[in-house]
């Protein structure tokens, strides 16, 4: 899955000309991360390939680094609701507070728009459907890893 992020990144970073290299730079951890999650959480599918979790995952990290909007890119509208808008904060916090350093981008949001879909060779409106799943596996991977790790600690706790 990693070489996967890389191949898509490298695609965009030659289409682009680097104009975007600070955002990826800055967000590469976090996308690994993400990915991994939601491969823990789903294995890769027919239905859920893995082009489709590096697309969504490149997606949000866009919309982290306001290349693309939230609303109008690659999120569908059910995430308008409450519950999705928090799930969907909660994603974005980490990239968000990595980019606050990154280099400054020279691109327009019509072009990253464009780029993704090239790099990735989906459209807009397949990454818009595969964003929600790769957000709520992250979400519910990391909550458990959360869960365990606390589990872990009240049993040491209990121990001593």
């Amino acid at each position: 899955m990693l070489q996967w992020i890389d191949l898509v990144r490298g695609r965009f970073d030659v289409v682009t000309r680097r104009r975007a290299v600070g955002v990826f730079k800055a967000t590469t951890p976090w996308m690994h991360t993400v990915a991994a999650l939601a491969l823990q959480a789903s294995p890769p599918s027919e239905q859920f390939p893995p082009r489709a979790i590096v697309a969504a995952t490149l997606g949000l990290a866009l919309v982290a680094a306001g290349l693309l909007r939230a609303d109008d890119a690659v999120l569908p509208a059910c995430t308008t609701d409450v519950r999705s808008q928090d799930a969907l904060d909660e994603v974005l916090q980490e990239p968000e507070e990595c980019l606050r350093d990154a280099d400054p981008v020279c691109l327009e949001a019509k072009a990253a728009r464009a780029v993704l879909e090239f790099a990735t060779g989906l459209t807009i409106e397949e990454v818009r459907n595969y964003v929600p799943c790769v957000v709520i596996l992250a979400i519910g991977a990391c909550n458990r890893q959360q869960q365990a790790q606390h589990t872990g600690a009240m049993k040491e706790a209990s121990v001593h």
